[in-house]
């Protein structure tokens, strides 16, 4: 009887990914991340850097993880999957309730996820692609 081929499966998409890299300790206390955003700078002296933050791209094997979200942890992983609800009602391209609402949750589910320490969780920046 002649065997059968092995059946190899395709290899797993990949894709790179920008890690925020650690930052040098300057001093006995490490140093927080910051970036001063184009509409703040001039509340800086312009020698003041804009930012301190460095990336680290990596590349990684793309998967479905569905079935398995309970497998995965912030500290270990470097994210999590949540469920939760949101207020935002009919159109996630709607600015106003994005930032009206959204924002707002997500800052609350970040926070309470992250834990006491966290005294100050604020998002910027979104974009809804098409």
């Amino acid at each position: 009887m002649a065997s059968s081929p092995t059946h190899k499966p395709p290899p797993l998409p990949r894709a790179v990914f920008s890690y925020l890299a650690p930052l040098p300790s300057l001093s006995s206390s490490p140093q927080n991340p910051y970036e001063i955003l184009p509409e703040a700078t001039h509340l800086f002296p312009p020698s003041h850097p804009q930012s301190n933050l460095t990336f680290s791209d990596r590349a990684c094997d793309i998967e479905d993880v569905r079935g398995r979200e309970g497998e995965f942890e912030l500290d270990v992983h470097g994210f999590k999957f949540l469920k939760c609800g949101t207020g935002v009602e009919v159109d996630f391209r709607d600015k106003r309730q994005i930032e009206g609402k959204y924002l707002r949750e997500v800052e609350e589910l970040i926070r309470r996820e992250l834990g006491e320490g966290v005294s100050r969780v604020e998002v910027f920046g979104w974009k809804v692609s098409e």
